[in-house]
């Protein structure tokens, strides 16, 4: 059974049976109220308190599993530009006299659509891969954290600049462009700021974890 002291400390309960020997986790005879030899563990009428290790938040070992994270998280870029390319709505424009290309009456709006779409998909795949970084309980850690939002700030990259070639091969415009012709313009982002949705909806996900969780470890066990 395990019991949380005032000052927020998780211990083990044990029956008092017996010697029971003082180890290095702070196992100390109950009989009454007092400190161990060791000073890590405190009995109380014939019960034993043994404090439960914590594990580090922080540790080598947590190295190439975050960079495991960051190269699997920056790969959902792929996905998730084509999955842009075929959401986002093109634009009619027409060719003036001169050569340019104007959009349309109304069209002109699917410019903020196209931007609105892939801030919408970032944010939502952000805050996804927060949670699933998350729930990797023996990982979670400064490390886990830096690992999910640089990645998905590697996928919010790759989403943009593939999903612009998809958006590109899927409505070309054509080699014989003529003045009055109507064409259909792929869809375009015209803000890169558009990029930050993703790695700020994993931020969020994961420090609202954090603090939500509240213990020193995260959550962490050791074996």
């Amino acid at each position: 059974m395990t019991l949380t002291s005032e000052d927020g400390r998780a211990w083990n309960v044990e029956a008092d049976v017996g010697q029971q020997p003082a180890d290095s986790e702070g196992v100390v005879a109950a009989h009454g109220v007092g400190s161990g030899p060791t000073g890590g563990g405190v009995g109380h009428g014939g019960v034993i308190l043994r404090r439960r290790p914590v594990a580090p938040v922080f540790s080598r070992r947590d190295i190439l599993p975050a960079l495991s994270a960051l190269s699997l998280v920056g790969l959902l870029g792929l996905p998730l530009g084509w999955v842009w390319s075929e959401l986002a709505p093109s634009m009619q424009v027409r060719v003036l006299s001169n050569g340019t290309l104007a959009p349309l009456a109304m069209e002109s709006y699917h410019r903020f659509d196209a931007i609105a779409v892939f801030v919408l998909l970032g944010m939502a795949l952000g805050v996804l891969t927060g949670v699933a970084c998350w729930l990797l309980r023996a990982r979670r850690g400064p490390l886990t954290a830096l690992a999910v939002v640089g990645g998905s700030a590697l996928a919010a990259w790759l989403a943009m600049r593939t999903g612009l070639s998809f958006a590109a091969s899927a409505h070309p415009l054509g080699d014989q462009i003529g003045a009055g012709m109507t064409l259909v313009r792929p869809p375009a982002l015209d803000s890169a700021w558009a990029m930050i949705a993703q790695p700020l909806g994993a931020a969020l996900a994961y420090g609202l974890a954090t603090a939500w969780n509240g213990e020193d470890d995260l959550g962490r066990r050791l074996s």
